[in-house]
């Protein structure tokens, strides 16, 4: 079930697709696309879109390669779509460069990645970013990010700790064999009462106002309300490359 992590980072895909002015031609990458989460959103779109991860995850995979060694000329993506990947790189700067060689110039760059978030698809989680890191990288190879979202503060952080705590207790009263009769077919009823239920109806009811974009990396976190956000659960940015790259 999606947690607020999830449907924040839905949230601001689906506006970035809603409002991306397509052209005649346009190539979108979708790199390290696993399941193709996201493919609804700019496949109703007139897009040629690639769909390319390190791993088969999905049957409309159309290139299995390396995101730091790209098998694409310079200058043949529109927009890039990179959605919690970064993070499992071992060489992230050597990515983002390629992404920056295959992006044409003024082409967006479409980045999402984890901060106070636990560890997944382990070993392969090696870094965290902050905000100005990811900028400082992204800069070092042309791009500028346009728009940063930061995925909840630490009220968001707490409530997906604690979905976390409260899913593993209900997850070991179902293996016990008394106690399991009654958590065991109550167990997802409960976690989606209790937490993606709320989380649900906060998106469909802000879906606009949920997600606070920033102009630049920093902005919004002075005062008490903007040090509640130095605790994040990740970001999402809308890059671009420079037009002289």
């Amino acid at each position: 079930m999606p947690n607020y992590n999830d449907r924040a980072i839905h949230a601001f895909l689906a506006t970035e697709f809603e409002g991306l002015q397509v052209q005649d031609g346009m190539r979108l990458l979708d790199l390290g696309c696993g399941a193709r989460p996201y493919a609804w959103m700019y496949g109703r779109r007139d897009i040629e879109c690639i769909a390319a991860d390190f791993d088969v995850r999905t049957p409309g995979l159309d290139v299995r390669l390396d995101a730091q060694a790209l098998p694409f000329a310079d200058a043949s993506f529109d927009c890039v779509l990179f959605s919690e990947v970064v993070e499992h790189l071992p060489d992230a700067p050597r990515a983002l460069a390629e992404i920056s060689r295959v992006l044409r110039p003024g082409g967006v760059l479409l980045i999402t990645w984890p901060f106070a978030y636990m560890m997944h698809e382990v070993p392969h989680d090696h870094a965290r970013y902050t905000e100005f890191g990811m900028a400082h990288l992204l800069a070092a190879h042309g791009l500028r990010i346009e728009v940063l979202v930061r995925r909840g503060g630490v009220l968001a952080v707490a409530a997906v700790i604690l979905e976390f705590l409260v899913g593993g207790v209900l997850e070991a009263l179902a293996r016990l064999p008394l106690a399991g009769l009654l958590f065991g077919p109550a167990r997802r009823g409960l976690m989606w009462l209790c937490f993606s239920a709320p989380t649900a109806l906060y998106f469909a009811l802000r879906r606009r106002t949920g997600l606070r974009y920033r102009a630049r990396p920093g902005q919004g976190l002075a005062g008490w309300r903007g040090h509640m956000e130095h605790w994040t659960l990740g970001y999402c940015a809308r890059a671009r490359k420079a037009c002289g790259r």
